[in-house]
This record gives structure tokens, C-alpha cells and sequence, in this order.
């Protein structure tokens, strides 16, 4: 025992000095020091209005902001690389910035750097922006929503976007129209063109090289819409339950562009969900993805009269499982009952998969039934701890109303 001992205690103290020297080895972090380059990444939280100074917040948890100040020699570029002016950097702009630190960075002295490169993550060169004029507060500002006839499609329908220009910005006229090539000539109503240097975290156009009045008289589509006013099928996410279970109605539902359009149910619109099977309003839930067919109404109304509509959140196909219930809850006056379940398995083509919680509610139509066939009540199940279910999955809701359980 006295050999076993010494060993142990040999072994001890080899442990002690091997961990001493892993602690020992981790070097602390050191201090920036002045003279240093380096590079960093964050959001501009303000630009100081005397002197090219500007502050940036650094994305990420626990840093502390630099205060960069610009040189003679500081260079701007746009994303991409091309060049750009440090007028363009406007305040929630992404920056990544390369320069010399000027102080140490300590917990007690803020942290400033000189910028040698400045990489401008929310500018973008593109072709042009097109939309309808919304207004024109000073001379220097067009207000724009944003339409479908940009040759890129860079800035979503509907965007509100401000249009930097300046006296000596380039007016010209498209082909067929006979207003004077002029600044005065875009009102609230025009359609314009302007290509520049665009801001997608401002939605600033901060560059306008020109702009372009285009005819009015022929807009191919909505400038809220976009071209799906000309479309007879819409897909959306429904943004309200139905008030009333009764048609006529109206759902409000919100496309891929950000537009809220207006749906009018009618007697006579079918509706189904995923796989066709047959369903009606009471069965639509805030947040389901609708695909609609049908037409929209005259402009300016955003209005679609609905034939059909298809809730894909919904599913009766395939929607059956082998369910652990975690918790049950019976309502003897109703003869109905809520439960939470775990998946136990996999099943080919179902909308949830193994392990996933699911809620399931049976109603008084349940139908309940031992192995073999017996008939069995919705009380007796909570004395179970698996069961069989099939019946209709809102996926939206995570909910299976069950048609079917087998004990």
C-alpha cells in the first residue's frame, strides 16, 4: 500500500506541474499599439458634422466603438470595389476599414484609428432605378417608389427611395415626349429613371449620373403591385384569420414584394389545402401561405377577386403517425380533447419528422379504437402513452386534428 501510495502521489504532482504549464502558456491579449495596422468591421452610428471625423459601432457583442478620422490619402470604394467618394458613406452604412490605431486600446482610452481604406458594404453600382415620383421636397431630393422597369430589378417594388440630384444632374426626355428636358419637369405623378451609385441601407440613390422622364401613359404595372396586377395567380401569407366563416369576405394577404393585397372571397370560391383536399375559411389560420387564383381588380384598387385558393399550410395527405403524448387534456361537456405528442418515427412524405412536438386536438367525431378494432372513447386515452393518429395537419399552427386514433 505504501508503494501504491508514493505512486500516486508521483502522479499528483506530475498532473499539477503539466496543467501549470498549460495555464502559463495562454498569453493574454495584448493592447493595440499606436503605430499598429489594422482592420476592422461595423456600422456607422454617427458622422461628425465638423471635420471628416466619423464613429462606427463594431458588430460584434462587447466591443467598444472606434472614432476613425479621415486622411487626404483615404480611399472610398463601393461593394465590389469600384470607387466611390466619402460623401456616399451615410450613417447605418457597413464599413470595413484598414488604417493605423492612433491610441491603445484600453477599457479607459477610446479606442481611434486614422482610415487608410474604407470598403463601403451598403453602396452598389447599378444600371438604374425606375418608379413613380411621390414628391419633391427640396430641389435637391425626389422622393420615388420604386417600379418594376429597373433594368436590374436591384430595389424591391414598393421601396421608398430618395433620389439625391443637383442643378447640374442631366435631365433627357424618352423618345415621345414633349416636356422640357428640366428638374421642373418631375412632379409627384412622373416616371422617372435615374442611374447613380444606390445605398441599400439608406435607400439612397447618393450618386444620380442622369435622369430619365418617361411616359406615364403606359405603365405596365403597379408601382406597389408591380407586375403582378397583370397576374391571375397570386401567392401571399395571410396577415388576419377570417372575421366570419361565411362568404363573402375579404382576406388580407401579404405577397412576395412586401404589397398587402386585398382578396374577396365569394359564394362560389373553392377552397382547398395542400394536396386538393377540400377546406373552408374556418380552417385558415394567421400566417398560412395561400396560393390564389383569379384577377385582379381596375387600378388603383389592390384587389384580387379570388376563384380559388389553396392553403399549402395544410395537409391531409400522409398525415399519419405513432405519437408519445406528453400531455392530455379531456373536456367531458364537449366530449372533446387537446394533447401535445412527440413523433416516435419517420413517415414517407409527412409535414413533421421523428422527434418533433406536435399539438393534436380530437373533437367529438374522433374516431377511437383499440388494436384490433375494438371501439374505445376519447376519455380512455389518458391512461395511454402511445397511440396511432391520421387526420389534418395545419403546418402553420403545428396542429393535427385527428380523424382517426388507434390505442
Amino acid at each position: 500500500m505504501t508503494r501504491l501510495s508514493s505512486r500516486i502521489a508521483v502522479a499528483s504532482a506530475l498532473c499539477a506541474v503539466v496543467a501549470g504549464s498549460f495555464v502559463s502558456a495562454a498569453p493574454a491579449r495584448a493592447a493595440v499599439a499606436p503605430g499598429s495596422i489594422i482592420t476592422i468591421g461595423g456600422t456607422v452610428a454617427a458622422i461628425a458634422n465638423a471635420g471628416p471625423v466619423e464613429t462606427l459601432t463594431v458588430a460584434r457583442a462587447g466591443r467598444a466603438p472606434y472614432s476613425v478620422t479621415l486622411a487626404t490619402t483615404t480611399t472610398v470604394t463601393l461593394r465590389g470595389g469600384a470607387p466611390a467618394a466619402y460623401a456616399f458613406v451615410l450613417q447605418g452604412d457597413r464599413l470595413v476599414i484598414t488604417g493605423v490605431a492612433t491610441v491603445p486600446a484600453t477599457p479607459v482610452t477610446p479606442r481611434t484609428m486614422t482610415a487608410a481604406t474604407i470598403a463601403d458594404h451598403g453602396l452598389v453600382l447599378r444600371g438604374d432605378i425606375v418608379g413613380q415620383v411621390q414628391s419633391v421636397p427640396t430641389a435637391t431630393q425626389i422622393i420615388i417608389a420604386a417600379g418594376h422597369r429597373g433594368a436590374r430589378g436591384f430595389v424591391p417594388n414598393g421601396r421608398v427611395v430618395t433620389v439625391d440630384v443637383a442643378a447640374t444632374t442631366p435631365v433627357s426626355l424618352s423618345p415621345g415626349l414633349t416636356a422640357t428636358a428640366s428638374l421642373a419637369s418631375i412632379v409627384p405623378g412622373a416616371v422617372v429613371r435615374g442611374a447613380g451609385v444606390y445605398d441599400d441601407q439608406a435607400s439612397v440613390v447618393v450618386s444620380t449620373a442622369s435622369i430619365t422622364l418617361l411616359p406615364t401613359l403606359r405603365p405596365a404595372c403597379d408601382p406597389y403591385v408591380g407586375c403582378i396586377r397583370k397576374s391571375t395567380f397570386i401567392q401571399g401569407r395571410l396577415l388576419t384569420a377570417p372575421v366570419t366563416t361565411t362568404a363573402p369576405l375579404s382576406l388580407s394577404v401579404r405577397v412576395s414584394n412586401g404589397a398587402v393585397i386585398s382578396v374577396t372571397v365569394s359564394p362560389s370560391t373553392t377552397i382547398t389545402r395542400r394536396y386538393d383536399g377540400a377546406s373552408n375559411l374556418g380552417q385558415l389560420v394567421k400566417g398560412d401561405v395561400l396560393q390564389i387564383k383569379g384577377s385582379f381588380e381596375a387600378a388603383p384598387a389592390r384587389t384580387f377577386d379570388a376563384t380559388r385558393i389553396e392553403d399549402v399550410s395544410e395537409q391531409d395527405a400522409f398525415t399519419s403517425a405513432v405519437v408519445h403524448l406528453l400531455l392530455y387534456s379531456y373536456d367531458p361537456a364537449t366530449n372533446t380533447a387537446m394533447a401535445r405528442g412527440r413523433i416516435l418515427a419517420d413517415v414517407r412524405h409527412a409535414p413533421y419528422s421523428r422527434g418533433e412536438v406536435i399539438r393534436l386536438q380530437f373533437s367529438a367525431t374522433t374516431g377511437v379504437f383499440y388494436n384490433g378494432g375494438t371501439p374505445a372513447t376519447l376519455q380512455q386515452l389518458a391512461a395511454v402513452s402511445y397511440v396511432f393518429v391520421s387526420g389534418r395537419y395545419d403546418r402553420q399552427a403545428r396542429l393535427l386534428y385527428v380523424a382517426r386514433v388507434q390505442i
